[in-house]
C-alpha cells in the first residue's frame, strides 16, 4: 500500500474508531454517530486518512457467506460509510466544507466492485459439491441451516434477497449526494457486480488491500478488554507524546519506560471525539500506573517488574563489580536473586512435587501455574536455577508471565515441538485463532516468548549468528558486561569502550544468560568449567573443612581490565598516589604508531575505574584479581609444603607453623610467606578448636580409626560406654562437630578428601564428587541419610553402595563381636569384656565338651552370643576389612580389600603376630604442641557446645543392660 503523505499513527486512530462490530442494529446506530462526530472533528485536517479508514472498514469485513452475522457486519460498514457520505452532502454540516467527500468518491467505484453485495459467487456455486466441504469452509460459526438439514440454497436465496434490498437503499441515498455522472458510474458498477460478481481492479490493489498492521487496528474494539501492550499502542495512536524517562545507567536492553497520563482528564484531552470504549481502556492506564508491557500484565508496573528487579543495577552501587564483596550477585548475574544451597533447592522442588533428576518442562509448568494463580514463585524459580546451574533471566521470566496471561504451559508450546523449525500443535491452534481475530501483534509477541524459552530450555544452544558474535568478543577480549548491565553511567556505551561494539550491542539481550567468567551461555560462574578446574587445584583440595576459604571468581570484565592495565604497565600501581604512571601511559599511547588512540585511552580509563578506583585487589603471584599477595592461597600452600605442612595442620595446630617461623630470620622471604600463611589459615574463622587435635591424638593412641569415630560415632560411643572409657568419650564428642576436618573413609587421613585418595575407585570418586557438588560431605550426608536419599538420587549407584559399605563396616567393627572391639582390648592390654567371650572362657575351663553342650542347650541366648564372639575371634579380621564379597554380590580380591582398608585398622595377616606381642600405647613425641603459649591460644578456643551437636546417648546394642 502506498502510504506516502498519510499520517500512519492517525490512520491507525481512524481504524480503531471504526473497529467495533456492526452486526447489531442498536450498536450500528451508535457507531454511525461516532463516525460522524469523528469526521466532523478531523475531516478538515486529515480527510485522506478518514476516507481510507472508512473504505478499509468495508474491505476488511469477511467474505459473503451463509453466516448472517458476517453479512450484517459488512452491511453495517456500508451503513457507516453511507452515513458519512450523507453528512458530506449536508450543506449545514462541517464535513460539507472539507474534501472528505471527494476522497471517498475517488475510492467508491473500486470499493463497489470489490465489496458490493452479490450472490453470483456464493459458496455452493464455488466448486463445493458436498455438505462436508461446505461446513469445512467455515471458520468458527456454522449456520444453523446446515446443521438442521434445511436447504442451504433456500436460506441463501432468502438472505440474498433481504441483503439486496438493503444495499439498494444505500444506492438510493447516494443519488441525493453525488453528481449525476458520479452516481451513474456507481450505478453501472453495481449492475456489473450483481451480474458478474466482485472483482479487484489491478490499479485499486494499492488502496484496497489492507496491511496486517491496519487490519489489527480495524478489529481492535472487538476485543473484550485491553492488554497493557495494546493500551500503550492506543495511547500512541491517539497522539500522546511518548516521552521516555531518562536512564541513569547504560542498560539499553530493558524496555523504555514512558511518561504516562496521570488523570482521566489528560486522557480525555487527547481527542474530544474519542470512542467511548477507547476512553474506558485508556482510563485503565492511570488507574493501573501503566501495567507492564514486557509481561503484558496489569498486576505490576514496568518500573517494578519482578522479572527485571533482580537484575537491575545502578552506577551508585559501587560494590557491583567487586567480586570479593558481591560474589553471589556476579556469579548469578542478578544482584537480588535468592541465594540457595543445592539441598535447600532440592527440598523446595520436592515440596512442589518436582523430583530430581530435574525435568525442565514440569518445572516450568509449575512456575507458570504459580504466576497464573498469583502465588509467590520466586523461591521455586531460584531453586530451579540452582539445581540446573543456570540463570533464568528477564527475557525468560517475561516469557513465562506471557504464557501465564494466556493460560498456556511451556510443555505444550515449547517442548511439544516436533523439531526446531516447526510449531507445536498447541501453537498451530493459537495461530489460527489469532489470525482469524486479527491479533497479529499478540501472535508475534507470543511467538517471540516461545522462541526465548525454546533457545534457553529446550535447545540450550544459541543461533550461529549469536555464536559468531560471542567468539568475536572472546577473541578480541573486549569489555562486555559493564557496558550493558547498567553498573556504569549511560556515557559508558559499547560504541566508545568496546573493541567490537556491534557484536557487544547484539549480545546485550543475552547478558543475564552468559557466564560472567568465560562468556559462554547457559551456565553460571559457580558452575563454570574454568572455576571447577580452579576448585580442583592442589592447593584448594588440601584446604579441607567446611570453613575453608572460598574461591574468588574473576569476572570477564576484570580479566579484560587486568590485561589492559598490564599492557600499559599500570597494573601494580598505587592509585591515586601514582597517577603519574597513568599519565605516562596516556603519553605513550599518543606517541606510538598503533591506531585507535582515542579508543585505547578510553579503554585504559575504564580499566582504571574497574580495578583501581574500586580498589579491587590484584595478586602479583597468581596475576589475577580478587585477592592480594598476602591472601594468596597458592603462595601460602607452597610455603607450607616446603615445611612438610598442609593447611589443615595449621588450622588444627598453629604452633607447628610457629616453630617453623622461628627457624627463619625476619629478612628471609620464607619468614614473610609463613607469616602470611599463618594469617590465612591460623587466624579468625579459619582456626579450628584445639580440642579437635587432642581428640585425634587420643583416638590414634587408643588405636581407634578417626574415620570410625567420625562416621560411626554412635556405635563407637556405645562401645566406649560399655568399656567405661570415660576419657575417650570426652574426646569423642569433638567428632560430632560440623567444623571437624574431613576424614578420608579409605585411609583414615584428615589431610585429604576421600575422593582424592589413591585407594578410591572411579565409581566411588564419581559418587563423592557428585555429593560435594550438592554442597554435602559424606559426614553431612550420613546425618540424614534417608532424607538425602529421597531428595538426591545418584548417577553412581555402585560407587555409593561401595562407600556406604565401608561406613557400615565401621559400625560392624564396633558392635558386639566386632573386630574393632577385640583389637581395642588387645592394644590397650585390657580383658575382653564382651559377655559372650567371658562366658565361653569360663565354661571351657571347668567343664568338658558334653557339659558345655548341655549348658548351651539350657542357655541358648548366652551360647548364641558366645558363638558370635568365637566367630569374631576366628574370622573377625575379614569382617573388619569388608569381607570377601562386596555389596553388589560379586567377588572382589581380598588383597584389594586389604589395600583399601584404613591404615589405622589391623589387617588379618597381622592379627596372629599381634596376639603374641600386643601393641602398647604409642608414646607421644617431645615435639607435641599441646602446651602452646597462652597468648597464641587466646581467641582460638571454640566452646565444645558450639561446635558439637551431640544427641542423647543411645544404647544401641543392649550392652548396658547386659551389665
Amino acid at each position: 500500500m502506498s502510504s506516502s503523505g498519510l499520517d500512519e499513527q492517525f490512520l491507525h486512530r481512524c481504524c480503531v474508531q471504526l473497529s467495533a462490530t456492526l452486526a447489531d442494529s442498536t450498536v450500528l446506530n451508535a457507531e454511525q454517530g461516532n463516525a460522524i462526530r469523528f469526521a466532523k472533528q478531523h475531516a478538515a485536517v486529515h480527510p485522506r486518512e478518514v476516507a481510507r479508514a472508512l473504505v478499509w472498514r468495508v474491505v476488511d469485513s469477511a467474505d459473503d457467506t451463509l453466516d448472517q452475522s458476517v453479512n450484517e457486519d459488512r452491511a453495517g460498514a456500508w451503513s457507516v460509510l453511507t452515513a458519512v457520505v450523507a453528512e458530506c452532502g449536508d450543506a449545514s454540516s462541517e464535513v460539507f466544507r472539507t474534501s472528505l467527500g471527494d476522497h471517498i468518491a475517488s475510492l467508491l467505484p473500486y470499493l463497489v466492485g470489490y465489496r458490493w453485495h452479490t450472490s453470483v459467487h456464493s459458496i455452493q456455486e464455488d466448486g463445493l459439491h458436498s455438505s462436508a466441504e461446505v461446513v469445512l469452509n467455515y471458520d468458527k460459526v456454522v449456520p444453523a441451516s446446515l446443521i438442521n438439514g434445511f436447504s442451504a440454497r433456500n436460506v441463501d436465496a432468502y438472505a440474498v434477497k433481504m441483503m439486496t434490498l438493503r444495499y439498494r437503499k444505500y444506492l438510493t441515498l447516494w443519488k441525493s449526494v453525488w453528481r449525476p455522472d458520479v452516481y451513474q458510474t456507481l450505478k453501472d458498477m453495481v449492475k456489473r457486480v450483481e451480474a458478474t460478481g466482485n472483482f479487484l481492479p489491478p490499479m485499486a490493489e494499492d488502496v484496497l488491500v489492507v496491511p496486517d498492521g491496519y487490519r489489527e487496528s480495524l478489529w481492535r474494539l472487538r476485543r473484550t478488554a485491553p492488554r497493557p501492550s495494546i493500551a500503550l499502542e492506543l495511547l500512541r495512536n491517539y497522539g500522546w507524546p511518548m516521552t521516555v524517562i531518562p536512564r541513569e545507567n547504560n542498560n539499553t536492553v530493558r524496555a523504555p519506560i514512558y511518561v504516562l497520563p496521570k488523570t482521566e482528564a489528560e486522557v480525555r484531552q487527547l481527542d474530544p471525539a474519542m470512542h467511548l470504549t477507547v476512553f474506558q481502556w485508556l482510563k485503565t492506564m492511570p488507574q493501573k500506573s501503566g501495567g507492564c508491557a514486557g509481561c503484558d500484565s496489569w498486576d505490576h508496573t514496568d518500573a517494578r517488574c519482578p522479572c527485571e528487579a533482580p537484575f537491575w543495577r545502578s552506577p551508585s552501587d559501587e560494590s557491583a563489580m567487586k567480586t570479593h564483596r558481591a560474589l553471589v550477585a556476579t556469579a548469578t548475574g542478578g544482584a537480588a536473586l535468592p541465594a540457595l544451597t543445592y539441598v535447600q533447592s532440592a527440598r523446595i522442588l520436592h515440596a512442589s512435587n518436582l523430583r530430581l533428576p530435574l525435568r525442565v518442562p514440569e518445572a516450568l509448568d509449575a512456575i507458570t501455574k504459580l504466576i497464573r494463580d498469583e502465588k509467590p514463585y520466586e523461591e521455586l524459580l531460584a531453586a530451579f536455577d540452582t539445581v540446573r546451574g543456570a540463570v533464568t533471566g528477564p527475557r525468560e521470566r517475561h516469557a513465562l508471565w506471557r504464557h501465564a496471561s494466556y493460560q498456556l504451559l511451556p510443555s505444550k508450546t515449547v517442548f511439544a515441538k516436533p523439531h526446531d523449525e516447526a510449531l507445536s500443535p498447541c501453537m498451530n491452534k493459537i495461530r489460527n485463532l489469532f489470525r482469524s481475530s486479527r491479533r497479529f501483534q499478540e501472535w508475534e509477541q507470543l511467538l517471540d516468548a516461545v522462541d526465548v524459552l525454546d533457545v534457553c530450555f529446550r535447545r540450550r544452544n544459541v543461533p550461529s549468528r549469536v555464536r559468531r558474535n560471542l567468539e568475536e568478543v572472546q577473541a578480541t577480549a573486549s569489555f562486555f558486561f559493564c557496558l550493558v548491565d547498567g553498573s556504569l553511567a549511560a556515557s559508558f556505551s559499547p560504541a566508545t569502550y568496546a573493541r567490537v561494539p556491534e557484536e557487544v550491542e547484539a549480545l546485550a539481550s543475552l547478558k543475564d544468560n552468559l557466564c560472567r567468567v568465560c562468556l559462554e551461555p547457559f551456565h553460571t560462574a559457580v558452575t563454570c568449567p574454568l572455576v571447577r578446574e580452579e576448585e580442583e587445584a592442589e592447593y584448594r583440595r588440601h584446604s579441607t573443612g567446611t570453613s575453608a576459604t572460598k574461591l574468588v571468581i574473576e569476572e570477564w570484565d576484570l580479566q579484560v581490565a587486568r590485561r589492559v592495565l598490564e599492557d600499559n604497565e599500570c597494573l601494580f600501581m598505587k592509585y591515586p598516589a601514582e597517577a603519574h604512571r597513568l599519565a605516562a601511559a596516556m603519553e605513550r599511547i599518543d606517541v606510538d604508531d598503533r591506531p585507535a588512540k582515542d579508543f585505547r585511552k578510553a579503554e585504559l580509563q575504564l580499566a582504571v575505574k574497574l580495578i583501581h578506583e574500586r580498589r579491587v585487589a590484584v595478586c602479583p603471584q597468581c596475576n589475577v584479581t580478587g585477592h592480594s599477595l598476602r591472601n594468596c592461597e597458592r603462595r601460602a600452600y607452597r610455603a607450607l609444603s616446603r615445611e612438610s605442612l598442609r593447611p589443615i595442620d595449621v588450622r588444627l595446630d598453629p604452633h607447628k607453623l610457629r616453630q617453623c617461623v622461628r627457624r627463619y630470620a625476619s629478612e628471609d622471604a620464607s619468614h614473610g610467606e609463613l607469616l602470611d600463611a599463618m594469617d590465612l589459615y591460623g587466624r579468625g574463622t579459619q582456626l579450628l578448636p584445639t580440642t579437635f587435635m587432642k581428640a585425634i591424638r587420643e583416638m590414634d593412641d587408643a588405636r581407634i580409626p578417626i574415620a570410625a569415630a567420625r562416621y560411626a560415632t554412635d556405635t563407637v560411643q556405645s562401645f566406649l560406654l560399655f568399656s567405661n572409657s570415660t576419657d575417650l568419650l570426652q574426646h569423642l564428642r569433638q567428632f560430632r562437630a560440623a567444623r571437624f576436618p574431613e576424614v578420608c573413609v579409605f585411609c583414615d587421613s584428615y589431610h585429604h578428601r576421600s575422593e582424592d585418595c589413591t585407594r578410591c575407585r572411579e565409581d566411588e570418586r564419581g559418587y563423592l564428587q557428585e555429593l560435594r557438588r550438592t554442597g554435602l560431605t559424606l559426614w553431612t550426608y550420613l546425618l540424614h541419610r534417608d532424607a538425602y536419599d529421597q531428595l538426591l538420587p545418584t548417577d553412581y549407584v555402585r560407587g555409593k553402595e561401595s562407600v556406604l559399605a565401608l561406613v557400615d563396616q565401621f559400625e560392624t567393627d564396633y558392635r558386639p563381636g566386632g573386630i574393632g572391639r577385640s583389637r581395642f582390648f588387645k592394644d590397650n592390654d585390657l580383658p575382653d569384656m564382651t559377655l559372650g567371650t567371658m562366658m565361653t572362657n569360663t565354661y571351657s575351663s571347668i567343664t568338658d565338651t558334653l557339659a558345655l553342650t548341655q549348658t548351651r542347650a539350657a542357655a541358648p541366648e548366652t551360647s548364641t552370643t558366645a558363638a558370635e564372639a568365637a566367630t569374631a575371634e576366628a574370622g573377625g579380621e575379614v569382617a573388619l576389612i569388608g569381607g570377601e564379597e562386596d555389596v553388589l554380590d560379586h567377588a572382589n580380591d581380598i588383597s584389594e580389600k586389604r589395600q583399601r582398608a584404613p591404615s589405622n585398622v589391623a589387617l588379618s595377616s597381622e592379627a596372629s603376630s599381634e596376639e603374641e606381642h600386643p601393641r602398647k600405647k604409642k608414646p607421644r613425641s617431645d615435639g607435641d604442641s599441646e602446651q602452646a603459649d597462652a597468648d597464641a591460644r587466646a581467641g582460638e578456643e571454640v566452646s565444645v557446645e558450639q561446635d558439637t551437636a551431640e544427641p542423647p546417648t543411645r544404647c544401641v546394642y543392649g550392652e548396658l543392660e547386659a551389665q
